[in-house]
């Protein structure tokens, strides 16, 4: 199928395919033959959307966005818990005089530094994460682009270093929580 609006046939490639089924699904769209056209392109044949749409439709689990937006919310809850334990358990490492407590605090550093890199990779992570955005970052969003619009958007400086920082953290308590937990249940 040829879309003869060049702006918009740009626009509906630009979108997940999640997303265009999201709005055949969800209304009766004017444009619901330019995206089953995009669709096509994409190497799906009519009765795969078909099928796609039907079970999205009869699908008793809410869209993905919702279970982002709580696995968003559950991932700060955690970092917030395990850091506090990080914490405590950081300090008695330090002032404890453990046998294993030099190779502990090389393992550390090493977990700190992968957990930094992990934290730059949860940073630049690209999820549904709202009805109508693209989220850019986990579980702290640094940029959001509208579907709608297929504008791009990112946070004023100080809020996107903060959300860094937060992602950073929670690379963080991801790889200290099992060696700390290890060295908790050793003592």
């Amino acid at each position: 199928m040829i879309i003869s609006d060049p702006d918009l046939r740009e626009h509906l490639r630009d979108l997940p395919t999640g997303y265009l089924i999201g709005l055949l699904t969800d209304q009766d769209t004017p444009q619901q033959g330019a995206i089953r056209g995009i669709l096509w392109e994409r190497g799906l044949a009519a009765a795969e959307v078909d099928a796609m749409i039907q079970r999205r439709l009869h699908s008793r689990l809410p869209p993905a966005h919702v279970f982002w937006q709580l696995g968003r919310k559950v991932t700060l809850f955690s970092t917030v818990l395990i850091s506090a334990f990080n914490l405590y358990i950081t300090y008695r490492l330090l002032n404890s005089d453990h046998s294993l407590r030099g190779l502990l605090l090389t393992i550390t550093a090493g977990c700190i530094g992968i957990g930094f890199f992990l934290g730059y990779k949860l940073s630049i992570h690209i999820y549904q994460g709202d009805r109508q955005r693209l989220f850019c970052g986990f579980p702290l969003a640094v940029g959001f682009v509208d579907l709608e619009s297929c504008q791009e958007s990112t946070l004023s400086k100080i809020p996107m270093l903060l959300a860094l920082a937060g992602n950073a953290l929670v690379g963080l308590s991801l790889m200290l929580f099992p060696l700390l937990l290890i060295f908790h249940l050793l003592t």
